[in-house]
């Protein structure tokens, strides 16, 4: 499966720790919980582009553009 408009890469941190928690949407509303080593990769691939006013991170795949995390805390 390739990330895209159908099936979105979306980031959910935790308020307590901080961490991240990676997600894919498979289909009808099932997401997948992306590995951390598949993370770690997509950190790796990951450019920086402004959006809202900030700095964020993130890949592109089909066309869009998924934000996995804040450039800021770099």
């Amino acid at each position: 499966m390739t990330a895209g408009a159908d099936n979105p890469v979306r980031v959910e941190i935790d308020p307590d720790t901080g961490e991240p928690s990676p997600y894919v949407m498979i289909r009808d509303g099932l997401e997948a919980l992306i590995t951390r080593s598949v993370f770690y990769d997509l950190v790796e691939l990951a450019e920086v582009r402004e959006h809202g006013g900030t700095s964020v991170m993130g890949v592109s795949s089909n066309g869009a553009f998924f934000e996995i995390g804040s450039a800021e805390d770099e």
